[in-house]
């Protein structure tokens, strides 16, 4: 009886146990290649990586396993869309990606919301009294990268 009723809140809430699987799956293979294989040895053994501001490269395969660790989310979704719903499946999910269908306003905003609340933040820390090394900001705001 009770066993029915966790099962029911679980599949209303979260779809059928197959979906749960499945997110369980992804969250476990993302949290542990991210941190255990990419982010983790890099944090553990104190090794210094890069610093985009004074421009200086330290250790070049410890910048790379920084860099593949944050895409390690998308990586393991196509991973397992692949695996889970095959080819066509991974078809579908490249082909979602590319299909936007927003429109121009929309579009705007997205793009103009992040500058402009970036922006207001900047001269709001300045306003009360922080220092900002604007050069720095403006150097790097063209970046890919953060």
């Amino acid at each position: 009886m009770v066993q029915n009723k966790m099962k029911a809140i679980i599949c209303s809430k979260y779809g059928p146990p197959e979906n749960l699987k499945q997110s369980l799956c992804f969250i476990i293979l993302v949290i542990g290649l991210s941190y255990l294989i990419f982010w983790g040895p890099i944090a553990l053994f104190k090794v210094r990586t890069g610093n985009l501001v004074e421009g200086k490269i330290y250790n070049i395969p410890a910048l790379i396993l920084f860099i593949v660790g944050g895409f390690v989310p998308s990586l393991v979704g196509i991973i397992l869309t692949r695996f889970y719903e095959g080819k066509e499946g991974l078809k579908k999910l490249f082909l979602s990606a590319v299909s936007v269908k927003i429109g121009l306003p929309t579009l705007l905003v997205i793009m103009v919301y992040p500058i402009l609340l970036g922006s207001l933040q900047l001269i709001l820390y300045t306003f009360l009294g922080g220092s900002f090394d604007f050069s720095q900001f403006i150097t790097y705001l063209y970046l890919p990268l953060p």
